[in-house]
């Protein structure tokens, strides 16, 4: 069950309230995770790098609001895709449109640096369910439900996100550009159960 931790979409976790909270969440900092941020996530997908929203008046420790997990998987006559990894808002920053900045500044993010990438990929548990319009709305399409198996089978929906799709274009366009340093390569990302999901998505036999 400990991989399946990482599947769990939209989680909240809880820290102080921030003392002097940014209202919006345009004003908040998104950025790959920094040495200084005191914080860490209960599990990672070996390979993953954080990306987070930071409150920039927050108390030092108390600066991270929101994070996901990122990585690149490179599939042969699929090209690339970044697979993103649960997606964590604290509590005390549902609901104020922190996770829609969050993964759309990411493919911004990812678009601007590595332009040989085709798009993302995620998978939703079938008891989140509730979460898919948040996807549906940056431009995810369900594409496939699958079954996931650790031990034990659970049902998932599959997603995709096109950059070269109309509603890439309009994101791109709407949000700032902020190219990831030269020097940074974009993760490789592997996992036996990564496997189970890019396999489903994108199979060796096209189908």
């Amino acid at each position: 069950m400990r991989g399946l931790r990482m599947l769990r979409r939209f989680r909240s976790f809880k820290v102080h309230p921030d003392t002097r909270p940014v209202v919006n969440a345009s004003q908040l900092e998104y950025r790959v995770l920094q040495p200084s941020d005191a914080w860490a996530r209960d599990f990672q997908m070996p390979g993953c790098v954080n990306y987070v929203a930071a409150n920039p008046s927050a108390e030092k420790g108390e600066n991270v609001v929101a994070s996901l997990g990122f990585g690149v998987v490179s599939r042969p006559g699929y090209g690339e895709w970044v697979y993103i990894d649960d997606v964590e808002v604290r509590e005390d920053w549902r609901r104020k449109g922190v996770a829609t900045q969050l993964i759309t500044r990411l493919l911004v993010y990812i678009h601007k640096g590595w332009p040989n990438v085709d798009g993302a990929f995620l998978f939703v548990l079938e008891r989140d369910a509730s979460i898919k319009g948040l996807y549906e709305k940056i431009g995810f399409r369900h594409v496939k439900d699958v079954v996931l198996s650790e031990g034990i089978q659970v049902p998932a929906y599959g997603y995709l996100y096109y950059f070269n799709s109309s509603a890439s274009a309009a994101t791109v366009a709407s949000l700032p550009k902020r190219p990831p340093p030269s020097w940074m390569r974009l993760p490789a990302v592997h996992h036996p159960l990564l496997d189970q999901l890019s396999n489903a998505l994108f199979p060796s036999d096209g189908k």
